[in-house]
């Protein structure tokens, strides 16, 4: 059975729409806010099959001590597939701020959400 990490913000909609078709949920933390289990911590023991969220969960304000690798390498090393939600016209600028982990995090808009999640978790 899937299981897909949220980050908080995630589209509440989309989740039950998940849960309605047999898909659980779980709550992740990037660190900072604790609205879940730490995606940092996350193994396959775990069995997550894929992180999503909304880029400001991603991308920590400067001057803490979080980094967008702290939040990110994890689910690289883990395969952990990771989906960040973006404003449609955003993509290079989101390219540019993920940097190193452009070519490993998805991205998708708002209402290509529930389609994107389905595509990566093969249902």
């Amino acid at each position: 059975m899937a299981i897909v990490g949220y980050f908080e913000g995630t589209d509440p909609l989309v989740l039950s729409r998940l849960t309605a078709q047999g898909i659980q949920t779980l709550p992740l933390s990037n660190g900072i806010d604790m609205h879940g289990a730490n995606v940092a911590q996350l193994t396959k023991k775990d069995r997550v099959s894929v992180v999503v969220g909304y880029l400001h969960k991603v991308v920590p304000v400067e001057g803490i001590n979080l980094s967008l690798r702290d939040i990110v390498h994890n689910c690289q090393v883990q395969t952990i597939p990771f989906c960040v939600v973006i404003n449609d016209g955003d993509e290079a600028r989101v390219e540019r701020l993920l940097g190193e982990f452009a070519s490993f995090v998805q991205i998708t808009t708002p209402g290509k959400l529930f389609d994107k999640i389905m595509s990566m978790i093969d249902c």
